[in-house]
């Protein structure tokens, strides 16, 4: 028999925050309550701005008539392949029954991924995840879930207007001393693989800066406030954060570790060993919604039926949705694998983690592989 499955945790969502923040967006900007979330378009349907793209090609294996798979995801707000792929009929047509579920962290995931309650979870690249696997708790990156592009300021680096000579700039040295917002400790991961090499470009490290724990809802206000002088913002919420408050990007720090894996989905030991079908056939259709999502940004993010799937799965209006700096993801799947090694020495010299995870152990991309089997190399 199947374990109980607990409930969904308490505590917001990146998908509550989400919606949060573009409440108090739409309500600073108008004045008013905030229309409601777009309707989503039928699968494939035409949306307002004009037709819809085409789906991504279906896998080559002949479909099997069968019960669908149930197939258990945690989801923290930003699970835009699989989304994309299940509003499209994608893990319909690989027999596969996606229930998503929202929780805070991936750190909330793993014990759920440890005792087959979660089959499918995320992870960015925290001490939290390679201490759970030096614990004895199985768990495998398989796909890119998102990464770091030069010249697309996923992460940004704010600052308050006022500290900015008219007409001027404001030299990165003079970070020294003051105080940013992060929603982490950055020496336990996360934006603090990027704020390192950026600091390193002016001889500071990260002992040089006062970090205040701050979640990004309270960002704006204590920067309109002068309580803190800057903040490290992903996207949505610079963008939703620019417009309620008097700020301007100081620093890009997507392009001071290009390629840097942000996040990963996970699977758990109980699904990659003991339903290794089921998983290659997920990894299928999650592919192809990644798929969709890359050709949606290479057209310019257009306010299509791809913008109105989003824009209803993060509460966002489509002309925020289409405006955004989103993370970029690999149409072939494949994590940077280089990346994450480094990134984990890192935290054992920050003192995060006790002992270096074997590769074998962090990565495996069997199920990319099988997916690529079935769709091809992607073509652009």
């Amino acid at each position: 028999m199947a374990a109980t499955r607990p409930s969904a945790p308490a505590t917001l969502s990146r998908r509550a925050l989400l919606r949060a923040a573009a409440v108090a967006a739409a309500g600073v900007a108008c004045g008013a309550p905030p229309a409601a979330a777009p309707a989503q378009p039928p699968s494939g349907a035409p949306s307002a701005a004009g037709a819809a793209p085409a789906a991504s090609a279906p896998p080559t294996a002949p479909a099997v008539a069968r019960e669908p798979d149930v197939v258990h995801q945690g989801n923290v707000g930003t699970a835009f392949s699989t989304t994309i792929a299940r509003e499209r009929g994608y893990f319909k047509d690989v027999s596969i029954d996606l229930q998503d579920e929202p929780y805070s962290t991936g750190a909330q995931m793993t014990p759920l991924l440890a005792a087959g309650q979660l089959d499918v979870g995320t992870t960015s690249m925290q001490s939290a995840f390679f201490n759970a696997v030096n614990r004895g708790i199985e768990q495998r990156m398989v796909v890119d879930k998102g990464h770091q592009q030069k010249g697309t300021p996923t992460s940004v680096l704010a600052v308050r207007a006022d500290l900015v000579p008219a007409g001027g700039t404001l030299p990165l040295a003079e970070i020294k001393g003051r105080s940013i917002a992060v929603t982490t400790d950055p020496k336990a991961g996360g934006q603090g693989f990027l704020i390192v090499k950026m600091l390193a470009t002016v001889g500071l490290t990260m002992d040089d800066v006062d970090w205040k724990i701050i979640p990004y809802r309270d960002m704006p206000d204590l920067m309109s406030n002068r309580q803190v002088d800057g903040a490290v913002m992903v996207e949505p919420f610079y963008t939703l954060s620019a417009q309620r408050a008097p700020l301007v990007m100081w620093q890009s720090l997507s392009d001071y570790y290009d390629g840097q894996q942000t996040a990963a989905y996970v699977f758990g030991e109980q699904f990659h060993r003991g339903r290794p079908d089921v998983a290659k056939r997920w990894m299928v259709a999650n592919l192809r919604g990644v798929r969709d999502y890359v050709d949606w940004q290479r057209r310019g993010q257009p306010p299509d039926a791809i913008a109105q799937i989003l824009a209803q799965a993060t509460g966002l209006a489509v002309d925020v949705v289409t405006q955004v700096q989103w993370e970029h993801m690999n149409p072939d799947g494949y994590l940077n694998v280089a990346g994450i090694e480094a990134d984990q020495r890192q935290l054992l010299e920050w003192g995060a983690i006790e002992r270096l995870v074997p590769m074998n152990q962090v990565v495996d991309h069997q199920f990319v592989d099988y997916a690529l089997q079935q769709l091809g190399k992607y073509a652009g």
